[in-house]
């Protein structure tokens, strides 16, 4: 991430942090506290027939739907990252998770989609406060991690994720 997406990040999440995000050596402060993508484009691109089943297979931007162009020039964007443990963000999915969390999805784990990603959380909420005590210690509530990463009326309307 380039400096100006830290000091923004370091500004919303101001109240939240303890320490600034890297440390002087341009690493993580602390891994509790690493930012990650919220919307993946490859992961919505996918199931669209026309860009094809893979980045790999991906065709031609000019033969993708105009609403799939136009999510790809806007998708990366400050707005499309937060801050997150980085094993709950970046690597869930993770053979990791596979063997060591019983409550992690047989079907495929939730591979970029926030609905899933939103139910684990909700439902995992007080195994991540152990797990993550840095983090979640912050947070009391699922309600409260919704507010933090401002989540009500975009993600979540009636807060219930059964």
């Amino acid at each position: 991430m380039s400096d100006f997406a830290i000091g923004f990040y370091e500004i919303l999440y101001n109240d939240f942090l303890s320490n600034p995000i890297l440390n002087g050596a341009e690493a993580l402060s602390n891994n509790e506290f690493a930012g990650d993508t919220m919307n993946c484009f490859n992961t919505i691109a996918n199931k669209v027939l026309e860009a094809g089943k893979s980045n790999k297979q991906r065709t031609k931007i000019s033969e993708w739907p105009n609403y799939l162009q136009e999510y790809y020039y806007q998708y990366h964007c400050l707005a499309n990252f937060w801050i997150l443990p980085m094993v709950v963000g970046r690597k869930l999915d993770d053979e990791y998770c596979k063997g060591y969390c019983d409550w992690f999805s047989s079907d495929g784990g939730m591979q970029d989609y926030m609905d899933r990603f939103l139910k684990t959380v909700n439902d995992s909420f007080s195994l991540y406060k152990k797990m993550y005590a840095t983090y979640f210690g912050k947070i009391d509530i699922f309600e409260d991690f919704l507010n933090l990463h401002f989540l009500n009326d975009v993600y979540v309307r009636d807060r219930k994720l059964n």
